[in-house]
């Protein structure tokens, strides 16, 4: 292939037909009018293309500079002049303006007009040469994407929502009245500002986890929060862009007030019928009475759900403490092992709330194990490397009032100290009866769980084959 000779293919120097020729479809094609206003002999040229542009053919309009100045847009017409005189008298570097001029049709076209200027020696402006571009549909694209944030604008200002635009770096490029309002800020004083710097208050508070993971994953988000600088609860929806995110949010402390207080009442006359089923069924009045009490006064002493929200949820650990440290307020209380374990359940499950832990995350059969543990000393629970593990195991295979005493044993076996007395088995069984602790022991050994050792001072010790593990002689006093 041979290259493209540039040379070969321009018009000849020496022919002044093709060059323009060549200039006037160059002008044709980019819908340039060419316009020369020779000021020094008050003469006009308008080319055929600038006259087109208007819809006139050639010979429609003469070539006079009022053509041009008598079909400006009213509007246009002083700013246009005044842009024009400054250009001849010297006091603007260059000649660049838009305007609209009269359509044949009546309509009024958008053009771009530049020249520049020549002068005489003696300073005067001697000849302006220029050109006309139509830039009308430019225009309605600009007109319409004006609209349609005009639009857009107004919709946001009419929401009830405040709604906030933030950039990549966290600045403010839009904040609507609402959202204003609610800051007690002006929008224009946030515009460009630091989300961050405004209010410094909000770092490391939900909402801010939110933003910063909505940005970071380009995901959409949706958070209730609660905003302890201000004691307001929030509801955030954030919506990513490549530019940054945008944030529709609503003050919603009404009515999740209102919601707590309908989840108290509920849960106040779950415990109120809780307790009539069990004086119905026989429980002991006194400790049915307490669980009521418990329950009324649950609401007023546990932390709101307000507090709760406006510190950090609690840790696995956190929650793990309050559940053992609950565990061993109940069976610290005197009487407990003689209460139901369905309402120590829900002594259990008050106590916790009252220490800010809504959902202890035990279930009646969950809490029945972790109740067992708790009455063999093991509060905190066991772990699956702990050697107590296994001795857990062997006790769910026993009926669920033995366990408790079970693991008693298992533990003193395993930390190899004396079996526990008669007085100790029977607290943990529930009796106050040492008669009925030495009928248990009877019963576990009749099924193999465990066998008893008596030596013939009537110490006793006390194995657990199973597991492989045998209590110290318990020689404190003598066993029948």
């Amino acid at each position: 292939m041979q290259p493209w000779d540039l040379t070969e293919h321009a018009p000849a120097e020496n022919d002044p037909a093709e060059a323009q020729q060549c200039l006037t479809l160059a002008l044709q094609g980019g819908n340039v009018g060419l316009w020369d206003w020779n000021i020094e002999r008050r003469t006009v040229y308008l080319s055929p293309e600038w006259k087109q542009q208007l819809g006139y053919q050639d010979y429609e309009l003469e070539n006079r500079l009022e053509e041009w100045e008598q079909r400006l847009h009213p509007d246009d017409r002083g700013p246009t002049l005044a842009i024009l005189n400054a250009y001849l008298e010297g006091r603007r570097p260059d000649y660049k303006v838009e305007f609209r001029l009269r359509h044949k049709d009546g309509s009024y076209r958008w053009i771009l007009s530049q020249a520049s200027l020549r002068v005489g020696r003696d300073g005067k402006p001697l000849r302006l040469s220029g050109c006309h571009v139509d830039i009308t549909e430019r225009k309605r694209s600009e007109e319409g994407a004006e609209a349609a944030r005009r639009h857009l604008d107004n919709v946001i200002e009419r929401v009830s929502d405040g709604f906030v635009a933030l950039d990549r770096d966290w600045r403010y490029t839009y904040v609507n009245k609402q959202a204003a309002n609610l800051f007690g800020r002006r929008p224009e004083d946030l515009i460009g500002k630091n989300i961050w710097t405004e209010f410094p208050e909000g770092v490391g508070q939900p909402f801010h986890q939110a933003y910063e993971k909505a940005m970071a994953e380009q995901v959409f988000v949706q958070t209730e929060s609660y905003y302890a600088p201000w004691k307001r609860w929030f509801e955030n929806r954030i919506y990513p862009s490549p530019d940054g995110i945008s944030i529709f949010f609503q003050e919603i402390t009404d009515r999740v007030q209102a919601e707590r207080a309908a989840r108290e009442n509920a849960e106040l006359l779950r415990g109120q019928n809780r307790a009539l089923e069990l004086i119905a069924q026989g429980a002991p009045l006194e400790q049915t009475l307490d669980l009521l009490l418990r329950s009324i006064e649950a609401p007023a002493t546990a932390p709101s759900s307000e507090e709760a929200r406006g510190r950090p949820e609690p840790s696995v650990e956190e929650r793990d403490a309050v559940v053992a440290t609950c565990l061993a307020e109940i069976v610290a209380d005197e009487g407990e092992s003689f209460r139901p374990a369905a309402l120590l359940y829900q002594d259990f499950g008050v106590r916790c709330r009252m220490r800010g832990v809504s959902d202890a995350g035990l279930d009646l059969a969950a809490f029945r194990t972790r109740l067992s543990l708790a009455r063999a000393g093991l509060y905190a629970g066991i772990g699956e490397d702990d050697p107590m593990a296994d001795a857990a195991r062997e006790a769910e295979l026993l009926p669920e009032d033995s366990r408790g005493v079970f693991l008693l044993i298992a533990r003193a076996a395993l930390e190899r100290a004396p079996c526990p007395p008669d007085s100790e088995i029977a607290r943990v069984y529930g009796t106050h009866s040492t008669g009925r602790a030495r009928r248990l022991l009877s019963f576990l050994e009749s099924q193999g769980a465990i066998v008893v050792r008596v030596d013939l001072r009537g110490g006793r010790a006390i194995a657990l084959p199973a597991l492989g593990w045998t209590t110290a002689v318990d020689s404190s006093s003598a066993h029948a």
